[in-house]
């Protein structure tokens, strides 16, 4: 049972960094907008290349996490996306999606979206959105009831 539910727990995490990378390539964005500017379109596609490979590598680690984790087919398929503070580490990534949405809204609002400081808060979103997915999600909370079980 622990070997099935450490190699789930792996592959959620591995699913986790790879989706931090992929929001940490909006931050690369704007800086390279200079170089395509210049006709130098290499970084630009190598980000591109970055954002799209770590997506999918995000994705099916999460597949491979439900498929490594023992007792989750007796749970329903999901993911949190209108749950709210499931556990105490998903609880601190609402909030900081919450923060993040409106310090983003505000920012488009008062500097029409151009400054630097957007392309954070986007990057900011976008992870704490799939992190808020995950960690409320039935994955994550399976292996929560899993641990607890075998604490016991």
């Amino acid at each position: 049972m622990k070997n099935e539910n450490s190699k789930g727990s792996f592959f959620l995490l591995l699913s986790m960094i790879s989706f931090f990378i992929m929001s940490a390539t909006f931050l690369v964005m704007p800086l390279i907008q200079t170089d395509i500017d210049s006709g130098n379109n290499a970084y630009s596609i190598i980000i591109g290349i970055t954002f799209w490979l770590t997506l999918v590598f995000g994705i099916i680690s999460l597949f491979l996490a439900r498929k490594n984790i023992q007792g989750i087919e007796n749970i329903k398929k999901g993911i949190g996306l209108i749950k709210f503070f499931q556990n105490k580490i998903a609880a601190i990534f609402d909030i900081l999606l919450i923060i993040s949405i409106i310090g983003l809204i505000i920012l488009t609002i008062i500097t029409d979206g151009t400054l630097y400081i957007c392309y954070i808060f986007f990057s900011a979103v976008t992870f704490s959105f799939i992190m808020h997915c995950i960690l409320n999600g039935n994955i994550f909370n399976c292996l929560i009831i899993n641990k607890k079980r075998s604490e016991v």
